[in-house]
């Protein structure tokens, strides 16, 4: 009876160590796949974020530079002075950049000291005034913005024109756009959406009506699934983050906002990314390790076992120390018993509490795009 006793403490005592450690497999790997779920996130956004404003800078002085070079040319300058129109002029060369470089939709204006329009490269209408639509402050110097006019949100470089006595006459206005750059996130396996502020939306002229949403306006091509997407979503919940990336049903959503010259929301550009196309292949690896980790100490438990009831028996022939041997082994099962409970339960409250304060530090770290 002693020794059936023995055997039954012996298999108990597996049993709860195998539980404890099999748990502890769980907490550990709970609390690492959500670090590392956090840091593949966090990297994604980072990696997308930077590329995107490696793009809008590139963009942006590739801009300045087409119109730097366009105006070296006197006969632009001196079709300002007569008030001439050569749209045709402007339209071929627009033409030829898009065969000769991958500007596919560069736009030109001729506009005088006034804000009245010389000359368009995409319209024959001229004769209107600019200053009554858009702010023009440094229209004297030469400068690039990102704005909004009757037409999209585009970039803009500002090359001033001067004549002999120094006197501003005017100024040449190039225009680029966003899809280059909507092409090139999505070559990253994004889906970009570019979105116009209320405020700056109702300077379109004519919206298209499927790209009206509550107000906000849709500035690039996105699928239709994308679009409704949005929609079932809600664009102001969308829009609303606190941090530079979130989780939204099956995406991850990453943020940029652009801010005009008084700071203040122009445009927001979301880049949608599916979560089942995010490389997940460090989790795998973390299982992988703790379960082999795991199967190594219920085996070396399994030895340790072993060899307390090998030692059981041999001493169960002597009474006088079968005796301490159930004893070291009660005190054994009683001392691990209460250990791995305690570390069970200290193990459990250190995960929440780095989970909370990893998520705590994680979104106060980020500042908002």
């Amino acid at each position: 009876m002693k020794h059936k006793n023995g055997l039954m403490l012996l298999v108990a005592i597996f049993i709860l160590v195998s539980l404890g450690v099999v748990r502890l497999n769980i907490f550990y790997k709970e609390y690492q796949h959500t670090i590392q779920t956090q840091k593949i996130y966090s990297k994604l956004a980072s990696e997308i974020t930077h590329k995107l404003q490696v793009l809008i800078e590139e963009k942006t002085n590739a801009t300045l530079t087409i119109a730097l070079a366009l105006s070296e040319n006197k006969s632009v300058q001196q079709a300002l002075i007569d008030k001439r129109d050569i749209g045709k002029y402007l339209k071929d060369f627009s033409s030829r950049l898009a065969q000769e470089t991958d500007f596919k939709n560069v736009w030109f204006g001729l506009v005088d000291r006034n804000g009245t329009v010389v000359s368009r490269s995409w319209s024959n209408l001229r004769g209107d005034n600019l200053f009554g639509i858009r702010e023009f402050n440094t229209i004297t110097k030469v400068h690039t913005s990102i704005d909004v006019d009757g037409e999209n949100l585009s970039f803009r470089a500002f090359v001033p024109f001067y004549d002999d006595s120094r006197q501003f006459i005017g100024f040449l206005e190039t225009i680029t756009h966003f899809n280059s750059i909507a092409k090139k996130i999505t070559q990253e396996g994004f889906e970009p959406i570019i979105v116009v502020d209320k405020y700056y939306a109702k300077r379109l002229k004519m919206p298209s009506k499927e790209n009206l949403i509550n107000g906000y306006y849709i500035a690039n091509s996105i699928q239709p699934k994308v679009l409704q997407y949005i929609k079932t979503q809600g664009i102001e919940s969308m829009l609303e983050y606190q941090t530079h990336y979130e989780i939204k049903q099956d995406y991850a959503v990453v943020h940029h906002t652009l801010l005009d010259r008084h700071d203040r929301t122009m445009a927001y550009i979301l880049m949608l990314k599916p979560l089942e196309k995010i490389d997940r292949s460090a989790l795998e690896n973390i299982n992988w390790s703790v379960d082999i980790v795991t199967f190594l100490v219920i085996a070396a438990l399994i030895l340790i076992l072993i060899g307390f009831y090998n030692r059981h028996e041999t001493y169960s022939q002597k009474p006088e120390k079968s005796v301490d041997t159930q004893k070291y082994s009660v005190l054994f099962f009683i001392f691990f018993a209460v250990a791995t409970t305690l570390f069970c339960i200290a193990l459990q409250i250190g995960y929440n509490q780095k989970k909370e304060n990893f998520i705590q530090n994680h979104n106060n770290a980020i500042e908002k795009e």
